[in-house]
């Protein structure tokens, strides 16, 4: 999928379960009540959502891609999936009976993205984040000095309050680190 749509699909394999499981644990998935997942892809995150969830935790997963999202619906029956743009994560939340969501896992392809694009998503990740909200996402290691991805951690910088970078997390392939942000 990577090579017929590099700009939608951003990594060339699933990310690990260790990633997966760094991601989960920066965002606060245990604590959450609400859990958005944007780019849900064919579910590595989602696993590690589903196993560190509250039973009682609302988990809305929004995948552009529909076949990923027809995937994610049959390996998930506890995830609501939607097949659209993260930028409506605020109109789906609200069908779902909420208005903000505690935290936002995210595995989205954000160096592929342009910066005005970049900018729309996380204004709108922002816009739904409860006060003291977390949102978590990653970027590879070997990409740290690429234009694109020093543009995105600017954008982080100047949108939430506080930004934080964890140490690699080497058994990922590629490595990669995690951004914890807060509203």
């Amino acid at each position: 999928m990577f090579v017929n749509s590099p700009r939608i699909v951003g990594a060339i394999a699933p990310s690990g379960s260790a990633l997966a499981a760094e991601v989960v644990r920066q965002a606060g998935v245990k604590r959450a009540r609400t859990v958005v997942e944007l780019g849900g892809g064919t579910g590595a995150f989602t696993r590690s959502i589903v196993d560190h969830a509250r039973e009682d935790a609302l988990i809305l997963s929004i995948e552009i891609n529909p076949t990923f999202a027809e995937i994610l619906a049959s390996r998930f029956a506890r995830v609501q999936v939607v097949a659209d743009s993260a930028e409506r994560m605020g109109e789906y939340l609200r069908l779902a009976g909420r208005t903000k969501a505690d935290c936002i896992v995210s595995g989205l392809p954000w160096a592929s993205f342009e910066v005005k694009q970049q900018l729309r998503l996380l204004h709108a990740i922002r816009g739904v984040l409860a006060d003291g909200g977390s949102f978590a996402t990653f970027a590879y290691v070997h990409a740290w000095l690429l234009p694109a991805a020093q543009r995105f951690r600017t954008c982080l910088y100047s949108i939430f309050s506080k930004v934080r970078i964890t140490p690699v997390v080497w058994r990922n392939m590629p490595p990669a680190y995690v951004y914890r942000c807060l509203r």
